[in-house]
């Protein structure tokens, strides 16, 4: 028993308790790294990022996750939450004046 009084974990890798519903990769760091790496490295995502030039022609494209760009931007995250957005309805986000590596940082 812990100091909070919850169960401990039997796994002396995992620090998370026994009675959390998380799944067991998170105990299992390389586990956990590879599923991050698939997840930020492949090409998905629910939504994608085109970098444009001024004249309109894609330059880069870039799938990714709403939900992770919503939490790290207030902007985009009002943007997708009108129904009556184009962005919301379309699923894309198309950007001028920015390069394709800042917008990769991003």
């Amino acid at each position: 028993i812990s100091s909070s009084g919850l169960p401990r974990s039997s796994s002396p890798r995992c620090s998370v308790h026994r009675h959390t519903t998380l799944p067991a990769m998170v105990c299992d760091s390389d586990a956990l790294v590879d599923a991050m790496t698939r997840t930020f490295e492949a090409d998905v995502g629910d939504f994608t990022i085109v970098v444009e030039a001024d004249d309109g022609v894609a330059l880069a494209a870039f799938r990714v996750w709403s939900s992770l760009l919503c939490s790290w931007s207030e902007v985009i995250a009002a943007m997708l939450g009108h129904a009556e957005m184009e962005e919301a309805r379309s699923r894309e986000l198309h950007l001028r004046g920015f390069t394709q590596e800042a917008v990769e940082q991003f």
